[in-house]
């Protein structure tokens, strides 16, 4: 998952994006007018096309350090296409005194890790107001997206940010979305609660963490994955989430990033968020399954080729 900020002003972004989608436009012309000019029959004549390219003018920066992985929730009783392969690889169960693992995290330092994933908007934090007592996610094929609403401990909070800081990775993490919201058709309708959120925050700035970003939701940009939030909520929750954090980082210099939507790409829905949001966000990140969600991987790939 990408994570890019740009230093430049949101109609600057905006004229970039159209710059970019107009070089592929033509890119993509000139391709399948060579294409069609290879296999034409006879009566078609071919056209010879040439493609200036200015390599010294960049349209984008990444940083330097432009590296991320995901920790994901999912529990062991995850199962997709007859496997449950999730094992104890999830935030609330990984081995964090494995060595391996320690030693990849801190070779790749400064690596951003997002801990988020579909879970992450069933998620409370033990802290601040939250239902009690503090459960783990349980496997309910009635509840949305199969289990029930999970909790995550302070004691598991401060071994993770123990874990990233000793490791130098830098911690992005995805906050519930759905915090506060009532879900009716496929659509979450109301204000996003920031009470549960702003209590992690506090906790965290309270004991030294730092978070490199927080993000808000997970997949419920456009037309949602489960469940869906309209473009205008979303923005309000955004600002909402901005909001806190000069509240409770008012005394810091350097606060976290604000990231959202981290969903899948939906060009009309995305514009309206970044019209509306440019003034509370500094990351807009989207998701990319090029290969789908696994089915081409069991079903062709691994037969194939393992």
């Amino acid at each position: 998952m990408p994570y890019t900020k740009s230093d430049e002003p949101h109609h600057s972004f905006s004229y970039q994006i159209a710059y970019l989608v107009n070089i592929l436009g033509l890119c993509s012309w000139l391709y399948l007018n060579n294409h069609h000019s290879s296999t034409s029959t006879k009566g078609v004549n071919a056209i010879n096309s040439v493609a200036y390219i200015n390599g010294g003018a960049a349209i984008g920066k990444i940083d330097e350090d432009f590296i991320c992985a995901t920790i994901d929730w999912w529990p062991p009783e995850k199962c997709d296409f007859g496997r449950c392969s999730w094992g104890k690889a999830s935030i609330l169960n990984l081995d964090l005194n494995n060595k391996a693992l320690f030693n990849a995290i801190k070779a790749f330092s400064p690596l951003k890790i997002r801990l988020g994933g579909t879970l992450q908007d069933k998620m409370v934090y033990e802290i601040g107001n939250y239902p009690r007592p503090c459960s783990q996610f349980a496997k309910n094929d009635s509840e949305m997206f199969g289990f029930t609403q999970g909790c995550l401990s302070m004691t598991r909070w401060d071994e993770l940010n123990i874990f990233m800081n000793n490791t130098g990775a830098h911690i992005i993490f995805g906050l519930n979305a759905l915090h506060g919201k009532i879900t009716r058709q496929g659509k979450a309708i109301g204000a996003w609660d920031p009470s549960n959120s702003k209590a992690l925050m506090k906790y965290s700035v309270e004991r030294g963490y730092v978070i490199h970003g927080w993000e808000l939701g997970n997949e419920l940009s456009g037309n949602g994955v489960g469940v869906r939030i309209d473009v205008d909520d979303y923005a309000n929750d955004t600002r909402t989430l901005h909001n806190v954090i000069e509240e409770v980082y008012k005394d810091i210099e350097i606060k976290p990033l604000i990231i959202a939507p981290g969903g899948f790409f939906s060009t009309e829905w995305i514009s309206r968020f970044i019209d509306k949001s440019s003034d509370s966000i500094q990351v807009i990140t989207h998701h990319i399954y090029n290969l789908g969600p696994g089915t081409l991987y069991f079903i062709y790939c691994q037969n194939k080729y393992l």
